[in-house]
This record gives structure tokens, C-alpha cells and sequence, in this order.
């Protein structure tokens, strides 16, 4: 297999002087340079080849996704909307907007503060592992 793949490199790589028309006025010895040239390339080319078969394929891992329970766990709470969450979490010192929390409920958002998710484990009674499930 690694013949066969050298002898069609062979000869798809043609050196760029052989060429009757090319080498009209070109002396020995660029013809010869132009030759030299050529086996470099072969001889990259195939350990280009060997390394590609030798070395290992990384792994690509599929990223983990999480999803975000909030609504559930308000659903199983009887917290009807994001309004009357804030209001809760006003009354434990914590304080957001209601936009804001919509975003962060909904998953619109990337970042969360360390008080909002403390605010939100305090009101809905649960752990920080409850608030997001693995898909």
C-alpha cells in the first residue's frame, strides 16, 4: 500500500523544468535544481504521510450539555412566575430584576452570580445540583 502511494506521488509530482518548453534556455544546472526540488517534495510528501499514519487521531469528545430546572422546580414549588420569585428574593436581601431573572431562568444567559444561585437554592428549597440537569 505505502508503494502504491509513493508511486502515484511519483507521478503526480512532475518537476517543474521537465517540460521541453520550460527548458528552453535553462542550463544543467537548474535543470538539475529543479530536479533536486522535485525529490524534496516527494520525499516530504511521504513523510507527511508516514507521520499522519504513525500518530494517534485525537478523540473528539461531544461537549456535555446541561439543562437549566428552574422552571420545573418553581412548577413544583407552586411559584407561579418570575415576578413573585423576585419578590421572594427580595425578601431574603437578594436583589435582581425581573428581566434579569427571566434571562437567567429561560437560559439566556452564561453568567450567574454566587448570591442569585444562593437566593434561588434558598427560596426553591433545593441543592445547587437540582438547578441544572445533564441532557
Amino acid at each position: 500500500m505505502h508503494v502504491e502511494l509513493l508511486v502515484k506521488l511519483l507521478g503526480e509530482m512532475r518537476p517543474p523544468l521537465d517540460n521541453a518548453q520550460y527548458t528552453e534556455g535553462v542550463d544543467a544546472n537548474q535543470q538539475l535544481s529543479a530536479n533536486t526540488l522535485h525529490g524534496v517534495q516527494i520525499i516530504v510528501a511521504w513523510m507527511q504521510h508516514c507521520y499522519n499514519l504513525l500518530m494517534p487521531r485525537k478523540k473528539s469528545n461531544p461537549r456535555r450539555a446541561v439543562v437549566w430546572r428552574v422552571r420545573v422546580l418553581m412548577a413544583e414549588r407552586n411559584v407561579r412566575s418570575v415576578s413573585e420569585l423576585v419578590r421572594r428574593m427580595e425578601d431574603i436581601g437578594v436583589s435582581i430584576s425581573i428581566a434579569q431573572l427571566g434571562r437567567l431562568i429561560d437560559g439566556k444567559t452564561q453568567h450567574w452570580s454566587q448570591e442569585v444561585i444562593e437566593g434561588l437554592m434558598t427560596i426553591l428549597e433545593c441543592q445547587v445540583g437540582d438547578l441544572w440537569k445533564e441532557r
